[in-house]
């Protein structure tokens, strides 16, 4: 019996043995799990922030919804305010930085209170089991309890408390569908979350416990008394001191709705698309001149006729990074067209063509920049255009006639380019919506009988304002440069520089406000298409190109849009709030212009026959081999029996008016009628021309009038005429 007994006890004392074994075997697993096992802390430690368009300098633009559809914003520990941290761990865990994951104090504390209240009534979650929790979508079982505490053990392991508590913070729930802190103090303040001030960052503190309940735009009283119970833990834990305390608990909350940045709406959503996996997309944009761009057109739209609709670009010359990109004036606001993209939306240019033209011509030895040019009606075969205000200038030099952007000059002048050509230069300067036959374009192509759009146009502005070489615009920030491919030369495009700079208007027509005189120099041109249905600007330097566009979305005409009136003012504000550079506005001219001796009376090159001669910088790659022959042929006029005099009305003709229908007309005659095209004026304004098949008809106007007139070889003739009415017919015999 003795022996049954022995054998027994050494069996349990083996089977002991080999329970204790297994147990230390599993310990020790355990424990070489813990320390070994490799552990991937992305899932903990990494946040799944919203998407997120930035600017240059790495302000965010444009925030969209995450795939979970919360606004989440990931900040690093030094961009987020010191309080908000100091108030989470006095709030959530103020031995945070005492325990290894698990606080054993607190686990103590939470088993004691909620056996003695049969009730789960604490809580023992360390703010890394939070993170835990928040990580794997735990809920709040025993079962998960413990899984977090095994699992917050290993991740204090392999994780600093610094990287613990920005984790929580920006993943941690403040109310709606925010996540994190910095989403959460955008849409209650405003503001990043850098920028809190202690009673801020207390009551956002508060908010993870129960954010739904504790919502401050629904249930300000809760929050504010949650926000208290936060300083007051600060206070315990001499995180703060009494007299912040004390000010802090006075401090109303002042929290109200703020939406997400959402600049550059037409840009960031087109840009979307380019994010792919990645949780932002770095542009060229500048945050603070975009937004100012996307302010002046709100304002500047107010005071025009309603419904019509705006849009910009801004490019910095020496990047041509765009600096600001605006669709339309308001993305948001619901109506009819606002979404449309009106930066990529091809409208007519207008007049905003007629630069290219003239820089063309030089390039091409087809147009000098004083040369002399006729501005009257003139019939190009079946096309017959005419002045914007239908008025006409005669005699002009080609730089007068393109800073007063006249219709005429600039046909004939694309008349001896060809259509073909422009239309080739154009389609290198990147206008991709110019896709029909030169035919299809004729001559009016230098009118802007056509559709471009302002990004790409805006573009081709940049290459003049590059002098010539053409950089294809960047909006997605990158370090390398882009290639640059020569359009024209360096020196025509000097020479533009000269000829559109001109005085900017002092005030344009029912603008409430003036334009101020510039310090910097620039370059400027308007355009306004047929029947005023889209106004354009471009104002452009060494520095910055501007292009503005205003019309209406769906089309259709307004008397509000005319270039100079409408979109020049928007253009110069802009202009005007670019911060100025160090370096030169405008082109040093070294060698790009020669002086050249011009005949004054035609712009070419003089001649031996040309007596009025004058010094002009020409580009300096233009060939003077096109003389002067006006004043050889003046001088053969003046040597034969036909000099050019006014035949009719004579020197001193006085004439009275009868106020019959046709009845005060009179008919212009020369001495080389029938020979020669002959130029009217009167008073310095040209009329119109008589030929040998056209007689000119003049209607008589009452004063004293100076009337000349000019034949095809430049020589001219004057007389002095005089209009009275009947009523001073009669004045004069009563006092005789």
């Amino acid at each position: 019996m003795r022996n049954v007994f022995k054998m027994a006890i050494d069996f349990f004392k083996r089977r002991r043995l080999r329970i204790g074994g297994a147990f230390l075997l599993l310990l020790l697993g355990m424990v070489a799990l813990f320390l070994f096992c490799p552990m991937d802390t992305r899932l903990y430690l990494d946040s799944n922030p919203s998407p997120q368009i930035l600017d240059r300098s790495g302000t965010p633009l444009y925030f969209f919804l995450n795939k979970q559809n919360q606004w989440a914003m990931e900040k690093g520990l030094d961009e987020i305010d010191a309080y908000l941290t100091k108030a989470t761990i006095a709030v959530e865990d103020h031995r945070f930085f005492k325990h290894h994951g698990v606080d054993m104090l607190a686990v103590s504390r939470a088993v004691f209170q909620n056996l003695f209240e049969g009730r789960i009534a604490s809580g023992a979650s360390t703010i890394t089991m939070q993170v835990v929790k928040i990580s794997r979508k735990m809920k709040r079982r025993i079962p998960d309890k413990i899984i977090q505490a095994w699992l917050a053990l290993r991740l204090e392991r392999r994780a600093t408390k610094n990287q613990i508590i920005q984790a929580y913070l920006n993943k941690a729930p403040y109310g709606m569908n925010l996540v994190g802190c910095e989403s959460a103090a955008w849409r209650y303040w405003g503001k990043s979350a850098k920028e809190l001030t202690l009673p801020e960052a207390a009551l956002l503190a508060g908010l993870p416990r129960s954010p739904t309940y504790l919502n401050p735009l629904k249930y300000p009283e809760r929050a504010i008394k949650r926000r208290n119970f936060v300083l007051s833990k600060m206070l315990k834990h001499q995180l703060i001191s009494q007299s912040e305390y004390e000010s802090a608990v006075k401090t109303p909350v002042n929290v109200r709705w703020h939406s997400f940045t959402h600049l550059a709406p037409h840009t960031s959503l087109k840009l979307k698309n380019k994010l792919g996996s990645a949780d932002y997309l770095q542009t060229t944009l500048d945050y603070e001149i975009q937004k100012a761009t996307e302010e002046n057109i709100r304002d500047h739209l107010q005071k025009l006729e309603s419904g019509l609709n705006a849009a910009a670009i801004i490019i910095d010359v020496s990047t041509a990074e765009v600096l600001a990109r605006v669709g339309s004036s308001d993305y948001f606001s619901g109506q009819k067209g606002c979404r449309v993209d009106c930066c990529a939306s091809p409208r007519s240019p207008g007049s905003a063509l007629k630069p290219f033209i003239y820089a063309l011509a030089m390039d091409n030895n087809q147009l000098y920049p004083c040369e002399i040019l006729m501005d009257s009606p003139t019939d190009f075969g079946l096309y017959s255009p005419e002045n914007y205000n239908r008025d006409y200038a005669g005699r002009i030099s080609a730089t007068l006639a393109l800073q007063r952007s006249l219709n005429i000059p600039a046909v004939k002048i694309i008349e001896r380019l060809g259509t073909e050509k422009a239309l080739s230069f154009f389609r290198r300067t990147g206008l991709s919506t110019l896709n029909q036959t030169a035919e299809h374009y004729g001559l009016g192509l230098a009118l802007g009988d056509c559709e471009v759009r302002l990004d790409e146009l805006a573009a081709a502005y940049l290459m003049l304002a590059n002098l010539g070489s053409y950089r294809q615009p960047q909006i997605i920030k990158s370090y390398f440069e882009t290639p640059e491919m020569r359009i024209l030369s360096r020196s025509a495009c000097v020479k533009l520089f000269e000829m559109l700079e001109s005085p900017v208007p002092v005030e344009f027509s029912r603008m409430p406000y003036k334009t101020v005189t510039m310090s910097t120099r620039l370059c400027w041109k308007t355009g306004t298409s047929s029947q005023k249905r889209d106004a354009w600007a471009f104002v452009f330097n060494r520095h910055y190109v501007v292009g503005v566009w205003l019309g209406k979305t769906q089309s259709g005409s307004s008397p509000d849009l005319v270039g100079a009136d409408a979109a020049l003012p928007l253009a110069l504000r802009i202009f005007r709030g670019l911060k100025p550079k160090a370096s030169p506005d405008f082109p040093d001219i070294q060698n790009s212009l020669s002086p050249v001796k011009m005949c004054a009376h035609s712009g070419l090159p003089a001649s031996a026959e040309c007596l009025h001669t004058m010094i002009v910088y020409i580009p300096a790659n233009q060939s003077i081999a096109r003389k002067c022959v006006t004043c050889l042929d003046a001088r053969r006029t003046r040597m034969s029996d036909n000099p050019l005099k006014i035949l009719h009305p004579v020197q001193g003709a006085e004439f009275i008016l009868t106020g019959e229908i046709n009845g005060d007309r009179i008919r212009l005659k020369s001495s080389l009628e029938g020979r020669d095209k002959i130029h009217w004026y009167q008073d310095g304004k040209y009329l119109g021309a008589s030929d040998s098949g056209s007689d000119y008809l003049l209607t008589l106007a009452e004063g004293l009038h100076k009337l000349s007139c000019m034949n095809s070889s430049g020589d001219t003739a004057q007389i002095n005429y005089r209009v009275i009415s009947p009523s001073d017919i009669e004045s004069k015999n009563k006092f005789k």
